[in-house]
């Protein structure tokens, strides 16, 4: 079965944004995630597993696991 998965960005921790130096000094620029282009989120789309059980295992902290029809 093919799945789509969607997982939080590694790159923004999925808050879709990240700044560069001290996030608590007035100058620093927040900036949009390239990664995930400012979704927060990466989707992995036609992951095959033999059951939802499987893709469950092997994406334990996914935001939504969809069988693809």
């Amino acid at each position: 079965m093919d799945f789509i998965i969607k997982v939080d960005c590694e790159d923004c921790e999925g808050q879709g944004t990240f700044t560069w130096g001290n996030p608590i000094n007035p100058s620093t620029k927040i900036n949009r995630c390239r990664e995930c282009d400012g979704t927060g989120e990466i989707e992995h789309s036609r992951e095959t597993f033999d059951s939802y059980a499987d893709a469950q295992n092997d994406y334990p902290d996914a935001i939504s696991i969809k069988v693809m029809s």
